[in-house]
């Protein structure tokens, strides 16, 4: 497992590049693409399962490491200071969506590990701040998968960002169901089937497949830990 540093360094290097003051780096250009494909190396950097206890804290970092480069094309502005007139969101989709998968993945193998803690102990002798703390990275993990299921419903996104996100949320979707509250699961499960009416034909494989990990109603584990 590695970190985002090495990449996350040179990517705020280009962001203080004369050239890229109006615009933020984009993966449409050769040498930005090859910066991308470190950044979402998965295997390299953030390894295979089975995810233990002593992999939450590199996972947070990636996990932060990722949405610290999407805030950057979130908050870019130009030399004036204004943003696109269709919003950083959109105009900078195909950046945001791989950054998105980046983070579904992350927060899969977080999903993972933070049940492996969960199991690690009978409930009752977990403390209230670590029970706390773990429900804390839940909330974390979950606002990141509701995040991406808002913009497969965004009508603006392009059919091919909306596969790379669906493709995550169904690789990643029964991992992070296991560790939510079944009412948060219902009410994810029911914003997927909002974004399936804005999904194209060429996603909705993905989008049911997540939504039918969500319509468990066992809760162990993290899901019980309260």
């Amino acid at each position: 497992m590695a970190t985002l540093d090495k990449a996350a360094i040179e990517f705020v290097a280009l962001l203080k590049e004369p050239q890229y003051k109006a615009e933020p780096p984009r993966i449409s250009d050769e040498k930005i693409k090859t910066l991308f494909a470190a950044l979402l190396d998965h295997e390299k950097i953030i390894g295979e399962a089975p995810y233990t206890p002593k992999d939450i804290q590199p996972l947070l970092t990636i996990f932060s490491g990722y949405f610290a480069l999407s805030k950057a094309y979130i908050e870019h502005r130009d030399a004036n200071g204004k943003a696109p007139e269709q919003g950083p969101e959109v105009a900078y989709q195909d950046e945001l969506a791989q950054l998105a998968k980046g983070m579904l993945d992350t927060g899969g193998a977080l999903s993972l590990a933070l049940t492996a803690q969960a199991d690690s102990k009978p409930a009752a002798e977990f403390s209230e701040q670590e029970k706390a703390q773990l429900a804390k990275f839940r909330l974390g993990i979950s606002q990141i998968f509701s995040s991406a299921v808002t913009l497969v419903q965004n009508p603006q996104y392009s059919e091919a960002n909306k596969t790379v996100i669906a493709a995550a949320l169904a690789e990643n979707g029964q991992a992070f169901s296991d560790i939510i509250l079944v009412a948060e699961r219902g009410n994810i499960a029911n914003a997927a089937t909002q974004a399936l009416m804005y999904a194209p034909k060429g996603v909705e494989e993905d989008m049911n497949a997540f939504l039918n990990q969500l319509k468990s109603a066992e809760c162990t584990g993290l899901c019980a830990l309260k």
